[in-house]
């Protein structure tokens, strides 16, 4: 899962990097900074410790800044290509919004608080999917009528009467197919967003969950954040009972992306590893023996099955069998947040 940040200057997004990943980090002009975060989660923990395997590994975050040219104004008219290329590859938008006031921080030129800047935020994503459609309609017109591009061209036109109507391509409502015929545009719009909003330490008593603009928003302190993850691991969990804080900024942050982009995850177990793998709610049994290779799905004869809840009750995969509790699964299998999987193939 691979998350980008992007938000009007001096927001926050740096320092909210710099939070959810550990790295120090500093404002202005830079490359750009990716850093990969494992996943907090207690059941593989717990499935650690009954196994004792020579490696443990969660399910990971990427974190992308994008770096180059910021946008210093909320009056721009695009996006910088670089920083538009940038995010191409995420699976899901951050806008960090600012909701703080610092005289010393002003804001930048055009800002008009937390609903105008998400929606300049908005706007930037829809001017360039304009333009990427704009230049594909007119060589698309051009071309001799296919079957398969007359499927396109009909899927951007629709694409363009709702984005000059301001709106983002996530609202179009499209299926599957329809997102999967255009996949190789990585429409900005179109991917899912989460709006977090950068609140000041005094206002952290709101509580974490809040709304924007009648979106669901994710409230935290980007500043008191970092400070937390720059403390030794020991002091963190002291200095958030003292801030009044449940947990930090990461494992909420994770937790709302999972929920925006219908993750859930699944577990394999043994004595050489036990590891948590994220798919899309609803996948099949197949699909999640491709997350793990190719040559699973391809020679994918059955799935031993049996829920992480059910697994800890019994207390071993022999209990599990003795009562007829581990079962084995076809191809069409949903699997579900907390299934324990081992997969039977041939190749």
């Amino acid at each position: 899962m691979e998350l980008g940040l992007i938000g009007l200057s001096r927001a926050g997004k740096t320092t909210l990097f710099g939070a959810l990943t550990g790295l120090v980090t500093s404002a202005g002009a830079r490359p750009g900074q990716t850093a990969v975060v494992k996943v907090p989660d207690p059941r593989l923990d717990r499935l650690s410790s009954m196994f004792n395997p020579r490696k443990t590994t969660p399910a990971e975050v990427v974190f992308v800044d994008p770096g180059g040219e910021r946008l210093e104004s909320a009056e721009r008219t695009a996006f910088p290509e670089a920083l538009a290329n940038a995010l191409r590859n995420v699976d899901a938008m951050v806008y960090v919004v600012r909701d703080f006031e610092d005289p010393s921080v002003p804001r930048p030129l055009g800002s008009t608080g937390p609903e105008g800047d998400l929606e300049t935020l908005e706007q930037e994503l829809v001017l360039r999917d304009l333009s990427l459609i704009d230049k594909r309609l007119e060589r698309l017109r051009k071309e001799k009528r296919t079957p398969e591009n007359t499927v396109e061209l009909a899927l951007l036109e629709q694409a363009l009467a709702h984005l000059d109507t301001a709106r983002p391509l996530r609202e179009l409502g499209w299926n599957d197919d329809q997102v999967g015929r255009l996949r190789g545009y990585q429409f900005l719009s179109l991917k899912p967003a989460l709006v977090v909003l950068n609140v000041g330490e005094e206002a952290l008593a709101g509580g974490a969950e809040s709304t924007l603009a009648g979106r669901p928003a994710l409230r935290l302190c980007a500043r008191l954040e970092r400070e937390i993850a720059e403390l030794p691991a020991a002091e963190q969990r002291d200095f958030l009972a003292q801030m009044g804080l449940q947990e930090p900024a990461r494992d909420r942050f994770v937790r709302a992306a999972y929920q925006l982009l219908e993750l859930v995850s699944f577990f394999t177990v043994g004595e050489d590893e036990v590891r948590a793998w994220p798919v899309r709610a609803g996948s099949t049994a197949l699909i999640a023996a491709g997350k793990i290779h190719s040559d699973i799905a391809r020679g994918f004869i059955r799935a031993e099955t049996i829920h992480y809840d059910d697994f800890v009750r019994l207390g071993s995969l022999q209990a599990a069998k003795a009562q007829g509790v581990l079962r084995l699964e076809g191809k069409e299998y949903g699997v579900r947040d907390g299934d324990i999987l081992h997969f039977r193939f041939s190749v």
